[in-house]
């Protein structure tokens, strides 16, 4: 696909589906969402302020838009009042559009389409299955898979006290060679499950009553990154001390240890930017404060530090474990 990005909307909308908005060629309704049903999921779509969609599908959902629930965890992008035109089968705002169908709907961009995605209710989860077109590849979710490119992978949104895989950290943002990207607002037991290679489906399934996710697509992967790193407030460049020599082992056991060290570089005139201390600095996992006991005055440690232009970092698992006072 080669899209350029010029956005905006168009909803296709069979009679068996209902539609919160209504408008005419000659009339166009001004809004700040579109919302329809598929059997028993809610469907919002709203607009945000860099043009991309903001789609949300709900089991059983109060059909009023101002009593929607949001988790403090989720990415806030304020949306914007959108300009609905209805046909005698559609609805139309710019450049795209979205046809409901039975079970999910279909994004097309400049009557491109895009993906169909398709919901249902599986158990106690709900469950997103989603098809891109053109034998796309998907790539992204940080560094939590061992694929460069994602394909009969599944991708657990969720950590916990054991080692392998639940020790690295997934970004539930994934994007397509064709230039479509995703970036989905997942906070609970959630679980990616990406399919064949070039099949171009990935599978959603998440504990919540409802989904959630940002879609926006660009003329090339790497508008599309840039475009995610404006998202997602990432922009910024590291410090200039994290270019520097970093020192780090598994791992320093007290607060003497690290005195010793840092006075060994400086007996060898060899820089160091930064020491870091791995799992012995807090008494469990979890706990984000340190073990009194090896390390009784961490504030003079950081001075004695900071006096010598060395920075501090310490580690920290994605997870807790049950004896941490935050679990």
């Amino acid at each position: 696909m080669n899209r350029i990005l010029n956005m905006g909307l168009i909803l296709l909308c069979a009679a068996s589906f209902s539609m919160h908005v209504s408008a005419s060629d000659s009339n166009p309704q001004l809004s700040n969402h579109i919302h329809f049903k598929l059997g028993n999921i809610q469907v919002y779509i709203w607009m945000t302020e860099d043009e991309s969609l903001k789609i949300r599908a709900s089991l059983n959902e109060n059909s009023n838009i101002s009593n929607l629930k949001m988790s403090p965890f989720y990415i806030s992008k304020k949306v914007i009042p959108i300009k609905i035109l209805k046909t005698k089968k559609d609805y139309q705002i710019g450049n795209y559009r979205i046809a409901p169908d039975r079970n999910g709907f279909t994004v097309f961009y400049r009557n491109e389409k895009c993906y169909r995605s398709e919901f249902l209710r599986k158990g106690n989860y709900l469950k997103e299955i989603k098809n891109c077109f053109d034998r796309e590849l998907f790539y992204g979710m940080g560094q939590s898979s061992d694929r460069f490119a994602l394909y009969r992978t599944r991708i657990d949104m969720y950590q916990e006290a054991r080692y392998g895989d639940r020790a690295y950290m997934a970004i539930p943002f994934f994007f397509s060679n064709g230039g479509d990207g995703f970036y989905y607002d997942a906070n609970t037991k959630d679980m990616f499950s990406f399919k064949d290679k070039y099949s171009a489906q990935v599978h959603y399934l998440t504990e919540s009553n409802h989904i959630q996710y940002y879609f926006h697509p660009e003329k090339n992967l790497k508008s599309l990154i840039s475009w995610f790193y404006t998202f997602s407030n990432s922009k910024a460049l590291l410090p200039k001390w994290a270019f520097g020599y970093i020192q780090s082992k598994y791992g320093y056991k007290s607060e003497a240890e690290v005195y010793a060290i840092v006075n060994q570089f400086k007996s060898l005139q060899i820089p160091i930017s930064a020491i870091v201390l791995d799992l012995y600095w807090f008494k469990h996992m979890g706990d984000l404060d340190y073990h009194p006991n090896h390390w009784p005055n961490p504030l003079k440690m950081d001075q004695f530090l900071e006096k010598n232009g060395i920075k501090l970092i310490t580690i920290s698992e994605p997870f807790y474990t049950v004896d941490s006072k935050n679990y």
